[in-house]
């Protein structure tokens, strides 16, 4: 039997492997897996699969990058299925380029079947839903042959090396591994995140919505533009003044703007109707809802405006820990491997870079020269190669003194605190137009000064970077 393409049945629309992958997974005695990314459940493929990788000599190794989801991974070794390996290394290029390369792209499978046979693919397919299930358009060469045939001892010998470079995967660093999942999505910063505080009543009732968030000095305003929206790791951390519950919500910005009482067009913005958040005078922001559009001459009271799209309710502020805290897991420099790296980008310049003879011409002089800037650039971008690390799990985490925004979250602050803020900011910002033409915070009479008692509720910088320990 020659070489079968898969899908075979591409024609048709339906570009499953899944029925045929399962068919071969029931048949086989061992399996030697590399793949760059896995989502599948162990209920997805079959139950020999699971069989299979509970003792040697089958085993699997797998990218640690996203969308690899190692709670599926975990998931299998509570069938015992537990020889999956997890390759650690990346490859990332700082500077201009800003982006990041996993280094294990390859996807194959060595399945043993009686009789000394075997079954071997080799493609583009991942063990992911798109990749198995048919919604990308993907492409493996299955080959039989027999187990003592060189083309077998090739792919078997060149799994096990991608194997010796891989790290046995260990349930109890189900988190580590999340968090350097985390770091690579997150730019290099791991559960780090930018942590806004807000105080107010019916907490519960914000996530999905929009927040609108009103201030008045425009230098905060850097603090949330100084990266793409997409990319900033915010989360609200908000007090309910009503319950005294203390709450964590994902969110991002969606847009923020500064607003200049000389320009008309700088505050001549209507807001529809949505939660808003005061800040003033270092407070933690006080939020509300308003029933109506804000916009026009309410907004020349501030000096800027954010408005921030707030996701799900993800736990609580006792998992907010101050950026010092160790992480349990990172990514280091590998000094060998990236200077390889570096002088095989250095070889590659210098050849074309090279004259060329004027009989060999190249086609486009054009593409020549786009090469020779993109070389030029990963030049000046350093590529490196990182690779995990992992804190130890004997070690007791440090312990950290309580801080102003920790102590401002604590229950009897913020029920000292309600009378307070529903005087100075619900009354005068979300009741009634009247009360705001009071002018409390002209900084003449209430300023607001808020008592003694509730200093910790004043904070210098509004955003400050934490470590979320999920």
């Amino acid at each position: 039997m020659g070489p079968l393409l898969l899908p075979t049945s591409f024609t048709n629309g339906t570009r499953s492997v899944l029925d045929r992958l399962n068919v071969s997974l029931g048949n086989a005695e061992a399996v030697r897996a590399c793949v760059c990314y896995w989502t599948q459940w162990p209920e997805q493929l079959h139950a020999n699969f699971t069989s299979l990788l509970s003792k040697e000599p089958s085993f699997c190794c797998v990218d640690v990058h996203w969308p690899t989801d190692h709670d599926a991974l975990f998931d299998f070794g509570l069938y015992e299925a537990t020889n999956f390996y997890l390759f650690l290394k990346q490859l990332v290029v700082q500077g201009q380029l800003q982006a990041r390369h996993n280094l294990m792209h390859a996807k194959m499978l060595v399945l043993d079947l009686p009789g000394g046979q075997a079954e071997i693919w080799v493609g583009s397919h991942n063990f992911t839903d798109y990749a198995l299930g048919g919604t990308n358009f993907e492409a493996s060469v299955v080959t039989q042959c027999a187990q003592d045939s060189d083309f077998y001892g090739q792919c078997r010998g060149y799994l096990e090396f991608i194997r010796k470079q891989c790290h046995l995967f260990e349930p109890h660093r189900l988190a580590d591994y999340k968090a350097l999942q985390r770091t690579s999505l997150a730019g290099g910063k791991g559960d780090i995140y930018q942590v806004l505080p807000l105080v107010g009543p019916n907490i519960d009732q914000l996530p999905g919505k929009t927040l609108l968030l009103l201030g008045d000095d425009a230098q905060e305003l850097r603090k949330f533009g100084a990266t793409e929206p997409t990319r900033q790791r915010l989360m609200v951390r908000a007090g309910d003044l009503d319950t005294q519950r203390d709450y964590l919500i994902e969110a991002h910005v969606q847009s923020s703007g500064l607003i200049d009482k000389l320009d008309q067009q700088s505050f001549g913005i209507d807001f529809s109707e949505r939660p808003y958040a005061i800040r003033r005078n270092q407070l933690i922001p006080y939020t509300a809802y308003r029933d109506k559009a804000y916009g026009g001459e309410d907004l020349k009271e501030f000096a800027y405006w954010v408005n921030v799209k707030l996701g799900n309710l993800v736990g609580t502020g006792d998992e907010l820990k101050p950026v010092n805290t160790p992480p349990p897991a990172w990514w280091v420099k590998d000094t060998a491997a990236t200077e390889v790296v570096r002088a095989e980008l250095a070889r590659k310049e210098r050849y074309y870079r090279r004259p060329a003879p004027v009989d060999d011409l190249r086609e486009s002089e054009w593409e020549f020269r786009q090469l020779e800037r993109e070389l030029r650039e990963m030049s000046l971008a350093e590529p490196e190669i990182r690779v995990a690390r992992f804190r130890d799990q004997n070690r007791n985490k440090a312990t950290y003194p309580l801080q102003d925004i920790d102590a401002a979250f604590q229950a009897p602050l913020l029920t000292s605190a309600q009378p307070f803020y529903d005087e100075q900011f619900q009354q005068v910002y979300f009741d009634s137009r009247e009360a705001q033409q009071l002018d409390l915070f002209d900084g003449k009479r209430l300023g607001p000064k808020a008592p003694e008692k509730l200093k910790a509720l004043r904070q210098k910088n509004l955003v400050q970077e934490r470590r979320w320990e999920r």
